[in-house]
């Protein structure tokens, strides 16, 4: 029963009820045994109403009243500031690889490269380049008493052959054994060389003694040569060495040659002339003095010529010697 009151009115209702009950024995205690006097003085006249009583203290709390209906929700607050940047976070793994692509088009074609550099020391199928040098053998076996004929081949062709013709006036050297170290060919037997726009030939060994006499055919792979020896059935070898000639080297060689041509022709001339004027001075011959003097302006004009081709040569030679350092 009190645990039904407990749960029903709580501690504070359960005193309150407690105390209600106790007040209720005693008024009815009270009552009983006042009864006598109470009906004595119930016939007493009624006296004024007293002050009214301090209140009460206040009840127990009733039970809670069920849950009221959801409001309305309010508006929304402002934004919070920015919080701080957190830390990186770890390195995810690499994704597999993509599918490959499709092959694009081909690109427009490029412009042609400029000419590479000449190869050194020529080109593959060329000609040997200005200021090269080839060297090689060569041996002769006496075919007919007291000549001998012997071949050079070149390994790259020249340009242009060599002059051919009997050596000093061609483009040849003959040199015995023992000699070398010459303006045109500047090397020994053992050691060829040759100036440019020259052909050397050195001599090793030779049974009696043998000497150029004719280089020819000369052409731009090789040459025959034609010795004369004083042995019969001897043989003569040795080696030799081509120098390609220098840029206008030619040319120049050409235009030298052409005024040392020139100038051997003005001085037979001259010498021709000057017999003349000789003769025409002889009284004996009967030339007029005019004819003499015709004579002397003849031959005067001749001397002029002489000497300048004479200055000429000089200055040629020159360019022809500076054509030659290529």
């Amino acid at each position: 029963m009190s645990s039904l009151l407990k749960n029903r009115f709580g501690v504070p209702g359960l005193i309150a009820v407690g105390a209600l009950v106790f007040a209720m024995i005693g008024g009815a205690y009270a009552a009983n045994k006042d009864s006598g006097k109470a009906s004595a003085s119930a016939k007493a006249k009624k006296g004024p109403r007293g002050p009214r009583g301090p209140q009460g203290p206040a009840g127990p709390a009733g039970p809670a009243g069920p849950a009221g209906p959801k409001g309305a929700n309010g508006a929304n607050g402002a934004d919070g500031a920015k919080g701080a940047t957190g830390a990186t976070g770890a390195k995810g793994s690499n994704g597999s690889a993509g599918a490959k692509g499709a092959t694009g088009a081909a690109g427009a074609k490029g412009a042609t490269g400029a000419a590479g550099p000449e190869g050194s020391p020529w080109t593959d199928g060329g000609t040997l380049p200005s200021g090269a040098t080839e060297t090689g053998t060569w041996v002769s076996q006496q075919w007919e008493e007291g000549t001998a004929l012997a071949s050079i081949s070149y390994a790259i062709p020249l340009q242009e052959a060599l002059k051919s013709n009997v050596v000093g006036k061609g483009q040849f050297d003959f040199l015995e054994k023992g000699e070398g170290e010459t303006a045109n060919c500047p090397g020994t037997a053992y050691e060829p060389k040759a100036a440019p726009g020259r052909g050397c030939i050195y001599t090793l060994e030779a049974t009696g003694e043998a000497e150029l006499a004719l280089a020819y055919p000369s052409t731009t792979a090789g040459a025959f040569l034609y010795l004369t020896t004083s042995a019969t059935g001897g043989q003569a070898l040795g080696t030799w060495a081509v120098t390609a000639p220098c840029p206008n080297q030619g040319a120049l060689e050409d235009e030298l040659a052409t005024l040392k041509a020139q100038l051997g022709d003005a001085e037979g001339e001259l010498s021709n002339l000057e017999s003349e004027v000789t003769e025409y001075e002889n009284p004996a011959n009967g030339h007029t003095q005019q004819e003499i003097d015709d004579k002397k302006a003849e031959r005067d004009a001749k001397k002029a010529q002489v000497q300048s081709l004479e200055d000429e040569i000089p200055a040629k030679e020159a360019e022809v010697n500076a054509a030659k350092s290529c």
